[in-house]
């Protein structure tokens, strides 16, 4: 079910923190979290848990599970296999909003351990531009949360950290400043 990969996600980062260095005989000297689309979901709430060097997230989604699979419910865009799941574990989103919005990236935007850099291309899918907005507010407002830096790139869609070189200049220059 969506979500329930942060669990292997969280391993695969401690072993990383913890053991790779004498099980792999290297040396760690910076760990930065990186995701595209469901993996800057994964990214971004790897970053309330766990501090790292630092996070990218690229297109990160899906941000409101609510909104996305009530679309989906109501016949207005083509039924995929997260929300059917959802569906079959809690019901309709008019009946168990909580358990949705539990597992949306909305739900996890305070409390970052790390600095994290966010891309946008601003012609994603209007699902997403429908929502970034919300995400970019609910993160710029976060109180209990390391630096947070927005990169949109106009005319840019869902890939825009691997086709703009200007997102591709401030990802580098995010790195090297860390």
């Amino acid at each position: 079910m969506f979500g329930d990969s942060i669990i292997q996600c969280e391993a695969a980062l401690l072993w990383l923190k913890n053991n790779a260095s004498k099980e792999l005989g290297i040396t760690v000297n910076k760990i930065f979290l990186s995701g595209h689309s469901q993996g800057g979901y994964v990214v971004t709430r790897l970053n309330t848990m766990h501090k790292t060097n630092g996070v990218i997230a690229n297109a990160p989604g899906p941000i409101n599970l609510v909104f996305r699979c009530q679309l989906e419910e109501n016949g207005q865009i083509q039924s995929g296999d997260v929300c059917t799941r959802l569906e079959n574990t809690y019901g309709t989103t008019s009946n168990n909003p909580n358990a949705y919005f539990q597992r949306s990236l909305l739900n996890f935007t305070s409390n970052f351990k790390s600095d994290i850099l966010f891309v946008q291309g601003l012609d994603d899918s209007p699902i997403q531009m429908n929502l970034w907005p919300t995400l970019k507010q609910d993160v710029t407002s976060c109180s209990t949360c390391q630096n947070r830096q927005f990169i949109e790139i106009p005319g840019g869609g869902h890939g825009s950290l691997f086709e703009s070189i200007t997102a591709k200049t401030e990802l580098n220059n995010f790195i090297n400043s860390h």
